[in-house]
């Protein structure tokens, strides 16, 4: 199986999605955001009655759309709950990632669920983003996560967040700093780390410039 995919990971509010917009902007790969893809799983057909028939009606807006707050609350509380909904939407998006990765070819795989949805075969490294503990508290305010919230998601995500693939190198990024200062030592990763071990063309492949708005 080829490897072409940059895997992309972290817990919540370290800036995963930043980390992935810009390193598709330096590299031209096509970006793929797997909670994107989980959102847009709700509109698959059977979907979207499996979790009506599993949750019922209270998980849906008046116009018919998923609700995914109230089923973040109900599964946020319940493991066995969570691994029901684990169970349905990760084949779908697994589904999704591949028929893209088939598509565009060499793609920035960017999610929580990198390791667990299986969707880390097909990186050939995977970048862990950190940060600290009040930036990530910082980060999260604004979403109406308390720092109890964040603690549990982060234990919960503790469980498959950090596991162990053969032979995918594994680097870390730590998104403390400004943004420029962020887009500079991806360009640096890229150009030192990256490209050489995909064995890219850096005529072709690599943007020089770090001027990314």
């Amino acid at each position: 199986m080829k490897r072409t995919c940059i895997g992309i990971t972290g817990y919540m509010g370290t800036g995963k999605s930043t980390v992935a917009s810009i390193l598709s902007k330096i590299t031209g790969w096509f970006p793929i955001s797997l909670d994107r893809l989980g959102h847009e799983a709700y509109l698959e057909d059977g979907v979207r009655e499996k979790v009506q028939a599993h949750f019922g009606s209270s998980v849906f807006y008046q116009d018919g759309s998923v609700n995914r707050k109230a089923i973040g609350r109900i599964v946020f509380h319940s493991e066995m709950e969570k691994k029901w909904l684990e169970n349905l939407l990760w084949p779908v998006i697994f589904k999704k990632t591949q028929k893209l990765i088939t598509k565009h070819k060499q793609c920035i795989l960017d999610g929580v669920i990198l390791f667990p949805s299986g969707l880390v075969k097909y990186c050939g490294c995977v970048l862990i983003v950190q940060a600290r503990w009040s930036i990530l508290q910082e980060r999260v305010q604004s979403k109406g996560v308390s720092e109890e919230q964040l603690k549990k998601m982060l234990a919960s995500q503790t469980s498959f967040l950090w596991q162990e693939y053969k032979d995918t190198p594994i680097l870390t990024v730590n998104n403390e700093d400004s943004y420029p200062e962020l887009v500079s030592a991806l360009a640096l990763l890229w150009q030192e780390r990256l490209q050489p071990l995909f064995d890219v063309e850096k005529s072709t492949k690599t943007r020089r410039s770090t001027g990314i708005e």
